[in-house]
């Protein structure tokens, strides 16, 4: 055989591989639905749709498996917190706060609290839980005693999300 010949042949051996691999991915799905049809606990197990609990259950052998219990909801105390506190011009603190949403709690400040005007710069720092920053908040309210925070530092009641 020489080296042309043996190429021709490798080359229809290629066209005849690939048609047979076209063929086979354009029936398989039809194939497959037909398989499923006749075996339908062999696809299920295939598939992961069943298991031979399944099995059992549909043929009254094994108890019923008890509905998934969402998981009891929890607050996100693990969410980045940042602690700020608002000074004046002549850097008397007037206020210690913490968020975990920077931005849109100034903008509540801004619209509501008589302090406000007054501000002149902040300071922040950025804990990674809120359970850390709350901390934080309660030793610098009692060391510090800002001027317009209204009441004396409680834990905050946070909700589940």
């Amino acid at each position: 055989m020489t080296v042309a010949e043996f190429f021709t042949y490798a080359a229809v051996a290629c066209v005849v591989s690939l048609g047979f691999v076209i063929w086979a991915a354009a029936t398989l799905p039809k194939r497959a639905r037909r398989f499923a049809r006749k075996h339908p606990f062999i696809a299920g197990l295939v598939t992961g749709r069943f298991s031979v609990g399944w099995a059992q259950r549909q043929r009254g052998r094994a108890p019923a498996r008890p509905p998934l219990a969402a998981p009891p909801a929890q607050p996100k105390l693990s969410k980045p917190t940042t602690l700020y506190r608002y000074y004046d011009a002549n850097h008397k603190l007037l206020y210690v706060g913490i968020t975990c949403r920077g931005a849109r709690r100034a903008e509540e400040h801004a619209k509501s609290q008589p302090w406000w005007p007054r501000q002149a710069w902040m300071r922040s720092v950025h804990y990674d839980t809120w359970v850390e920053a709350e901390e934080a908040e309660r030793l610098a309210i009692a060391a510090e005693k800002p001027e317009c925070n209204k009441q004396k530092w409680k834990p905050r009641e946070r909700k589940a999300s």
